[in-house]
């Protein structure tokens, strides 16, 4: 998914708390590294990072960014190794947690993201990402009716959310309720009318727009 907000305000907050030279080094590193990631080059705008001395290195920020940027990369257990370390100078961090969550489902670990969702929800019960990647974690171990409950409390926080939705009607789906399923990809082509994923579920080709 996306990169976690709050990266630019975390990061004026921490280099106002460094020392000088640790400011600009801080700062030109993450200069390169944002404007690598721009280009997509995910690669260099780790390297960007771990140019930085090895103290700064296993700082929070760092290592979060490190989390992300690996995980965009498809590096995982690099992505991992990342986000671990974020954990470990934080352990009370909630963006850390989910930025691991992040990492596990895409190993296709979804026994033990929801085990990592779980944990953010006893903290954070109303936590929106924790959510969504639990009734995602559900949904892919077939546990449909705990996915449905789930995703049901999602979609009555957030009518118009897209991605609940789209949980939703896939959860319907793995429920055999196909006119319910229909309903929720309907909502989700009202706001999002070429997403692929609803438009697959209801046998359209979302590539055709309207003309005229």
């Amino acid at each position: 998914m996306m990169m976690l907000p709050g990266y630019s305000v975390v990061l004026m907050l921490v280099l106002g708390q460094a020392a000088p030279d640790a400011d600009s080094k801080l700062e030109a590193a993450f200069g390169k590294s944002l404007q690598y990631e721009r280009q997509l080059n995910y690669d260099d705008a780790a390297k960007s990072l771990l140019a930085l001395a090895p103290a700064q290195q296993q700082g929070y920020l760092v290592q979060m960014r490190l989390g992300w940027l690996n995980y965009k990369n498809a590096k995982y257990p690099t992505a991992r190794e990342a986000y671990e370390a974020a954990i470990r100078v934080s352990p009370k961090s909630t963006e850390a947690k989910l930025g691991l969550i992040l990492v596990v489902l895409a190993q296709g670990k979804f026994e033990e993201a929801e085990g990592l969702a779980k944990q953010v929800l006893q903290t954070d019960p109303g936590n929106y990402y924790a959510n969504l990647r639990l009734g995602f974690a559900l949904r892919m171990q077939s546990k449909f009716t705990q996915a449905e409950e789930i995703d049901s409390k999602l979609v009555e926080a957030y009518p118009t959310d897209v991605s609940a939705m789209l949980e939703m009607g896939l959860v319907k789906v793995g429920l055999k309720d196909k006119e319910a399923a229909a309903k929720y990809f309907q909502r989700v082509l009202l706001l999002d009318p070429d997403n692929v994923i609803a438009n697959q579920q209801l046998g359209r080709d979302g590539s055709k727009k309207k003309t005229g």
